[in-house]
């Protein structure tokens, strides 16, 4: 009894940790796509048109300050998603042998589960993998013709971030009916 209590407690312990890790994840990652990347793009336009003031007149630097601060946000961030996403996978292996070692014959759970599962994987893979190969692709190739400025490669990721978001939305959601589902089998 006293077992089953204890193992009782580290599952339910487990799934706090889960759920708390994907709320920072998926959160982080909503607070880039609603109040970050907007920001940058506003500040690259006020930069944008302050330089062509700055040219047009021929006056001193810029006023906009560097992106620094958002960088340093994005930073600062990186090292909580990664622990997140160390904690999700850690404890979302224990959790899946525990359910599925329970639900034995609940085909339409274990499916669930694996979409679930597949979502996550693909989202945390096109963070970390992927993310690893995009930062090399974007890099500056070449002068980009009559402007002297670097052209930047790699738009075919325009939407890479809404598609993060959205697998880890539906990860999530998944997790939250499946946590339900499971409570009244």
């Amino acid at each position: 009894m006293v077992d089953s209590d204890v193992a009782s407690i580290m599952i339910s312990a487990l799934r706090l940790a889960h759920s708390f890790a994907a709320l920072v994840w998926l959160g982080g990652g909503v607070y880039f796509l609603v109040a970050i990347r907007p920001a940058q793009r506003a500040l690259a336009q006020q930069a944008q048109a302050e330089m062509q003031v700055q040219r047009a007149t021929n006056l001193g630097r810029p006023t906009t300050p560097p992106n620094a601060l958002l960088s340093a946000m994005q930073g600062s961030y990186a090292e909580w998603a990664q622990a997140a996403t160390l904690i999700m996978l850690a404890s979302g292996v224990i959790l899946i042998v525990d359910r599925l070692a329970v639900l034995t014959d609940h085909l339409v759970y274990a499916v669930a589960l694996g979409i679930k599962v597949l979502a996550a994987v693909i989202a945390l893979w096109m963070t970390t993998v992927s993310g690893r190969r995009r930062r090399r692709s974007t890099q500056p190739r070449r002068p980009t013709q009559g402007t002297g400025q670097p052209e930047v490669t790699g738009t075919r990721w325009r939407y890479r971030t809404e598609l993060i978001v959205a697998l880890g939305v539906v990860s999530y959601a998944l997790g939250v009916v499946l946590s339900g589902v499971s409570a009244d089998i």
